[in-house]
């Protein structure tokens, strides 16, 4: 996607919000994982194009065919109660638009329900556009059934738009009671999908890669402070080379008072700055981080990133060698006593890659806002502006992917492009926010 002139970001109801666009400087297509064993599921599979084991012992099978108006979806699982699929933007239940299937005095029932949050999701008010019943099953410790969804939704306050050339978010439940009621623990679950066949630069999961290096960041432990909000930062030293592009992102959360890791790549930095590589951490509010280069983000919800192979994120002598590690701790009941070391690892290599990657972060980082009092929404707005997208290279930037970074209290975020004082399709927009659930949207 070309970007130019206005670009616009803005969120709801939020206490920090950033969105992080990442795209190439300068393909694999993903096949889902699928049981050999389909045998024992009640349907016509010869009507899908695509397959999917949404659960780790393959008892949970999804099939697709993506349609230009409607897709046709089926799912199966190995139980005797009632199954459903939710479309989910974050693989939360928050904003989830859900088929349920169950078994109702011998004949099979279909209901589109919505979540508005961890609740017991409400019958949806359209029952008969958004979503059609094909067919159910229930027999043999099997219920399975077809239906068909609109890509586009007509009411997105209570359905979901599908990534139908791209990844989506999809959650499932299921259970040996046709009554619809809360599922028992281990009976329910989220995937990540690759539906249709668009191209792919990086996935939110961690992955393998072949004639890799690794090397790991590791924060000095430190006393997690009393405070609601800390700020801790480590200075770090990159591995040596002219040039070295980073594969695949591991964070690893030590902590439950960890809100997010912040990689800040440094440039024109002093010798003294350098002198913190290795030292404890800095948790004083009077600290400034003079680096300002955005790397990389881990935020709860998030697993890691892996890049496709022929994609990397560049560093050396040639980009950055030093980095800023940021751990921002969350502690509103001022529990004491809690210590953690965070750390974050990566996969890399010294051989050139066909297209780099980078990233550029919109947003108010320098100045705080407030909630205005009273009010049931509170809406903030930045404007990147046309002084500062002239600069960008001529031929334009693809973007490939948005991360909307918000605090407890945000609703919703998008990010707007404004063409010659035209808005055309938003580059991204997160209508169900969940601070639990967080992962870059393709």
């Amino acid at each position: 996607m070309l970007l130019s002139r206005y670009i616009h970001a803005g969120i709801s109801v939020s206490l920090s919000a950033l969105p992080l666009l990442m795209f190439p400087l300068g393909m694999p297509v993903l096949v889902n994982a699928a049981s050999s064993d389909t045998s024992w599921i009640p349907m016509d599979l010869a009507q899908f194009s695509g397959n999917a084991t949404l659960d780790t012992k393959g008892d949970v099978q999804l099939f697709w065919k993506i349609g230009d108006e409607y897709s046709t979806y089926g799912i199966a699982s190995r139980s005797s109660g009632y199954l459903a699929l939710g479309f989910s933007e974050t693989g939360a239940m928050t904003g989830a638009d859900i088929a349920v299937g169950s078994m109702d005095n011998g004949e099979f029932k279909f209901e589109n329900r919505f979540a508005a949050g961890f609740v017991s999701p409400e019958l949806s008010m359209d029952q008969q556009n958004n979503m059609r019943l094909k067919e159910g099953h229930q027999q043999d410790g099997v219920t399975a059934f077809v239906f068909e969804k609109k890509n586009v939704a007509d009411c997105l306050a209570e359905q979901a738009n599908v990534n139908t050339d791209s990844w989506q978010w999809f959650i499932y439940a299921f259970s040996d009671d046709n009554t619809f009621a809360q599922h028992k623990a281990g009976n329910k679950g989220k995937t990540y999908v690759k539906l249709g066949t668009g191209e792919t630069i990086s996935v939110n999961e961690i992955r393998p890669v072949d004639n890799a290096k690794n090397f790991t960041l590791t924060q000095s432990e430190v006393a997690i402070p009393t405070a609601e909000t800390t700020y801790c930062y480590t200075m770090h030293k990159m591995p040596s080379g002219k040039k070295n592009y980073i594969l695949g992102e591991r964070p690893e959360r030590s902590s439950e008072f960890l809100h997010h890791l912040v990689l800040y790549a440094c440039y024109g930095i002093t010798d003294q700055d350098k002198e913190m590589v290795g030292k404890d951490a800095v948790c004083s509010d009077d600290f400034s981080n003079p680096c300002n280069g955005f790397v990389t983000e881990w935020s709860p919800g998030m697993s890691g990133r892996t890049f496709e192979p022929g994609y990397g994120k560049p560093f050396g002598e040639d980009y950055y060698e030093y980095v800023m590690l940021e751990t921002h701790y969350n502690n509103p009941d001022g529990i004491d006593g809690e210590k953690d070391a965070a750390s974050f690892s990566f996969i890399y290599t010294d051989q050139p890659v066909k297209t780099e990657v980078g990233s550029l972060t919109l947003g108010d980082v320098g100045n705080r806002f407030t909630l205005e009092p009273g009010k049931d929404l509170v809406a903030v707005s930045r404007v990147c502006t046309p002084e500062c997208t002239d600069n960008w290279p001529e031929e334009g930037i693809t973007a490939f992917s948005v991360f909307h970074h918000m605090h407890y209290r945000g609703r919703n975020a998008r990010v707007q492009i404004i063409r010659d004082g035209k808005e055309i399709a938003p580059l991204s927009e997160l209508r169900h926010f969940d601070y639990g659930y967080r992962s870059p949207k393709a």
